[in-house]
């Protein structure tokens, strides 16, 4: 009897903690796990048991043929864990902010979106979240930020990812992956960087 109450104990407890997690997303407040793969892992199998899937799993490699035709990334992960690297062209929301900043993806409902995080943990409930809340294109990328490194992809250095609108989304990309440090914050630098590229271009053309 002691022995089924203690696993009905700890399967209360795992619940109540996927649920706490899924309410804080939700909400745009702290408390999904932030920086160990451990607790990430953790948490998306958690999620996986609790909730109904409404978005699509894809491995690292199918991510990566997807960023490579430009399809918009989205980073959930914090600015401490984005300063020791990131996916080029990523744009970045904290997953306990996500809930509140959805206004600023808004225009991507029907666009295809990738969501990572750093192992999993993080980018599942996020994805369901965004399914949730009317995105119809949503892929959440496993093993992460982890796995990309990995499989030896592009990652671009200690820069944060872009903080511009949405509709500049595909300019970012281009710009980001061009090989130029990332101009996000300051309009004129951005500006004269897509300059460079177009005489670039037209330099090439001309040969």
């Amino acid at each position: 009897m002691y022995t089924h109450f203690g696993l009905f104990v700890v399967v209360l407890g795992i619940c109540l903690a996927a649920f706490a997690a899924e309410y804080d997303i939700a909400r745009g407040e702290p408390g999904v796990p932030g920086e160990a793969g451990s607790d990430d892992v953790t948490t998306e199998i958690v999620h996986r048991m609790l909730f109904p899937k409404a978005y699509e799993d894809v491995s690292v490699a199918q991510a990566h043929q997807m960023w490579e035709d430009e399809t918009f990334f989205l980073d959930v992960r914090t600015a401490a864990e984005i300063d020791a690297g990131y996916i080029p062209g990523a744009y970045n929301i904290d997953s306990t902010e996500l809930g509140v900043r959805l206004d600023e993806i808004a225009d991507l409902q029907n666009q295809d979106i990738v969501v990572y995080c750093k192992a999993g943990g993080r980018s599942a409930p996020a994805a369901q979240l965004l399914s949730d809340k009317g995105f119809t294109a949503v892929h959440n990328m496993l093993g992460g930020f982890d796995a990309w490194q990995a499989a030896g992809y592009e990652v671009s250095g200690a820069d944060q990812p872009g903080v511009l609108t949405p509709s500049c989304a595909a300019t970012i990309t281009a710009v980001s992956r061009s090989g130029s440090p990332p101009a996000y914050g300051n309009p004129a630098l951005f500006l004269a960087v897509l300059l460079s590229l177009a005489v670039k271009r037209r330099k090439r053309q001309v040969a």
